[in-house]
């Protein structure tokens, strides 16, 4: 069944490509949630302004419709870098693909988020690297390292706000030391 904005071509052209690759997200297969990172990846980078939006809604609407579109991306991005534990062994050196693509999606999706939604983010990507505050019996490394790949991106995308808040470049010099 389709929905009446789907009939009418209303809605975001990717919206269902992209309802799909975020469920995929979370799919017990590495490869699958691999490729469904680098997919959202890529149609996020050219078409996140997009995301979300109906056609013959407000524009105040729509960008309503397109920031909770991206704010759920991000928390579910977020969520991959605290459960994903695959690691693939090469030699003697350890590579984490599904951490480092859903890093690089979170920096495309980091591009067009307002500021105050960039600083939840940075605030849970810190949290994960420091985890003072989790109550956690032993330290998870692997979230640790999914936080540190986030702020990589961060930094990389949004420097025009690490420039602008000396918290944010704080928590990153925390995380760093």
């Amino acid at each position: 069944l389709q929905t009446e904005e789907e009939t009418d071509g209303g809605e975001w052209p990717y919206e269902r490509l992209c309802e799909f690759l975020m469920v995929d997200l979370f799919d017990p297969q590495w490869e699958t949630r691999h490729g469904a990172a680098m997919g959202l990846r890529e149609i996020i980078r050219v078409h996140g302004g997009g995301a979300g939006r109906v056609r013959g809604r407000s524009r105040t609407e729509n960008d309503t419709l397109n920031r909770r579109w991206l704010d759920d991306l991000a928390c579910r991005l977020c969520c991959v870098f605290m459960l994903d534990r695959f690691g693939d062994y090469v030699s003697d050196t350890v590579v984490a693909p599904i951490r480092e693509t859903v890093g690089q999606t979170l920096g495309a999706l980091l591009i067009h988020l307002p500021p105050t939604t960039v600083y939840a983010v940075h605030r849970i990507l810190l949290r994960m690297v420091i985890q003072d505050d989790l109550q956690l019996t032993k330290p998870g490394w692997a979230i640790c390292h999914g936080g540190m790949i986030g702020l990589r991106y961060l930094v990389a995308v949004r420097n025009d706000l690490l420039l602008k808040d000396s918290d944010l470049i704080d928590g990153v010099i925390k995380a760093v030391m």
